[in-house]
């Protein structure tokens, strides 16, 4: 892990988890880390459904998963779309789905 995290491989990816909001999601090579800017944005997310009884979204270009399992966690009557243009990065969200 030292030799990793030395040549400059992302802490993150060293880890292979990563914190974001109330999840501990996997994050490797197929999908980009999850940035602080994001909690943000599933945070306006919330605002934004709050009150509002079954409410729908889409997360495009999902990854890891991060925004749409967010949402479902501190929202669970929400449903969620999640789609992405790597089968990889859905490889990844899919794992971090049923962790």
């Amino acid at each position: 892990m030292l030799e990793r995290r030395a040549a400059g491989e992302p802490l993150q990816y060293v880890l292979g988890s990563w914190g974001f909001r109330t999840l501990d999601l996997l994050v490797d090579r197929r999908v980009l880390i999850p940035r602080p800017e994001t909690e943000v944005v599933v945070g306006v997310a919330l605002e934004l459904l709050a009150g509002r009884s079954q409410p729908v979204a889409a997360d495009l270009g999902t990854g890891s998963g991060a925004i749409a399992l967010s949402l479902v966690a501190e929202h669970p009557d929400v449903q969620v779309w999640a789609t992405d243009a790597s089968a990889e990065a859905l490889d990844v969200a899919r794992a971090n789905a049923a962790g």
